[in-house]
């Protein structure tokens, strides 16, 4: 039998040859190809399913050709990569809106490109169709500058305009600022601008992140901002090179009740001489976590209540109603005379309607209301080596979890029988809300299962940055989401 030459082989043939090609590499090898084999049916289209753009002057070479063909290649432009530091940034948000559905889009902004106002233009309504997005900053110039300084020149407004997108709009979203290097910046050391002014639109941003969400500015305390609202949606949290504290992890788990993975690379958490005290408390202050936020909530609860029932007291007063001498002795709670109801408060018409739709306000007789630990959902935490045995570190972390997990199973076993006798409410977190206040995002629990213990909960993978394999980490993890490598960008 003869040999079948390139360029006869069925127009199929070579569509399953061309998308066995790496995206990276697909241009140079469809060009590559179709030079070698001129008058073969190559599907040259897949040109244009990934661009990368890596020279200025790419993108004007782009722009040209989609505006001058008759056929416009921008119908098959699937994910765009614009790794230039200089880029013109009005050709590229023109180019832009000329493609009519765009999946993947990953955006390298320089100290000379992008301005806020482009990226605010650019993210001021959703990209239809856009599931993947990365913006990578690095904003560090080689001379003193002061421009962007005077000019109030900071992208603050690009995270507001991404909180407003509809929820779920986005399946993967990496925010990252390039950590300064010394050989970025030769010479002496001077100011550098800086990307975030303030990181107050973090709170909007963080209760609606999608499922693979990765925030990285270098030593920006950004906990206590991703924290102020919970989160049901995100699954894999990258954080890395951020400024990270052993108390931001617990408040991290609480407030994001559906993580499974927590990416710390390059956060000081632990420091690298910790001692297996330390590793075996950190694992205890993970297991807790839920509860440590279970008792703030309730804190809060009580002062509610308590503002209530004391404005309901002086409410009554004022209108005259009869006063009793009281009786010393302990008063039964059947004697009461405050009522819960239709009490307006910090100008809302009701307290019913602070609460969540699904119950009413507490009746007469509820003096407590409890609030049930959330369970663990963490599968790994991604950090430093530790100087001493990562094998001593990954075995104590295992006993203080185990120890606090079995503090956890034990509260929530004393809350059922304190719900079954002692006619306490015991809630849990419903949905996400604005601000912790009174009783929004809570509902009330009253079935046995919705008290199960945690005691199979095993300890979650501890993965340290330095390992050469990942398996059932968070780094693995996140190549899975994102395989088209636009995770790590640092």
């Amino acid at each position: 039998m003869g040999l079948t030459s390139l360029d006869t082989l069925p127009p199929e043939l070579y569509s399953d040859i061309v998308y066995q090609i790496a995206e990276d590499d697909m241009q140079h090898s469809i060009l590559a190809l179709s030079r070698a084999c001129p008058y073969s049916p190559i599907p040259t289209q897949r040109l244009f399913e990934h661009i990368t753009l890596t020279q200025p002057r790419q993108i004007i070479a782009l722009n040209r050709r989609i505006l001058l063909e008759a056929q416009p290649c921008a119908q098959y432009i699937k994910s765009i990569k614009m790794h230039c530091w200089d880029a013109d940034a009005e050709v590229f948000l023109n180019t832009l809106k000329l493609v009519p559905e765009v999946q993947r889009l990953d955006i390298w902004v320089g100290p000379a490109s992008f301005l806020p106002e482009h990226l605010k233009d650019m993210l001021r309504s959703p990209i239809v169709g856009l599931r993947d997005f990365t913006l990578r900053f690095r904003p560090y110039v080689q001379r003193a500058t002061y421009l962007q300084f005077l000019k109030g020149s900071y992208f603050d407004s690009t995270l507001d305009c991404i909180a407003s997108w509809p929820p779920k709009s986005l399946d993967n979203l990496s925010i990252s600022q390039d950590p300064l290097k010394p050989e970025m910046v030769p010479g002496p050391s001077f100011a550098q601008p800086i990307v975030f002014f303030q990181l107050q639109s973090l709170i909007p941003l963080s209760m609606d992140a999608p499922p693979h969400f990765r925030l990285s500015l270098p030593n920006r305390p950004v906990a206590p901002h991703l924290c102020a609202r919970s989160n049901k949606s995100t699954i894999i949290l990258d954080l890395s090179h951020c400024k990270i504290t052993r108390p931001d992890v617990s408040s991290l788990l609480a407030h994001f009740i559906s993580l499974e993975h927590l990416i710390l690379d390059d956060c000081s958490v632990l420091p690298q001489d910790a001692s297996p005290e330390d590793w075996s408390a950190f694992g205890k202050q993970c297991a807790l976590a839920g509860s440590q936020r279970a008792r703030e909530r309730e804190k809060k609860v009580k002062a509610w209540l308590d503002t209530v029932r004391a404005q309901e007291a002086a409410t009554g007063m004022g209108r005259g109603a009869p006063t009793q001498r009281g009786k010393k002795g302990r008063k039964g709670l059947s004697t009461a005379t405050i009522s819960l109801r239709h009490i307006p408060i910090e100008g809302h018409a009701t307290s019913t309607q602070f609460a969540s739709t699904s119950f009413p306000a507490p009746p007469l007789h509820v003096q407590t209301i409890r609030i049930l630990p959330i369970l663990p959902t963490i599968s790994s935490i991604c950090l430093k080596s530790p100087r001493q045995s990562t094998a001593v570190a990954r075995e104590e972390f295992a006993a203080g979890w185990k120890e606090g997990i079995a503090q956890v199973s034990a509260l929530r076993q004393r809350l059922w029988l304190a719900n079954l006798r002692h006619g306490i409410w015991v809630m849990t977190y419903e949905h996400n809300q604005e601000k912790e206040q009174a009783l929004v995002g809570l509902v009330r629990v009253q079935e046995q299962e919705d008290f199960r213990s945690p005691v199979d909960c095993p300890p979650p993978l501890l993965c340290f940055m330095e390992e050469e394999t990942h398996v059932g980490c968070g780094h693995a993890a996140a190549a899975r989401s994102r395989p088209s490598g636009l995770l790590r960008t640092t």
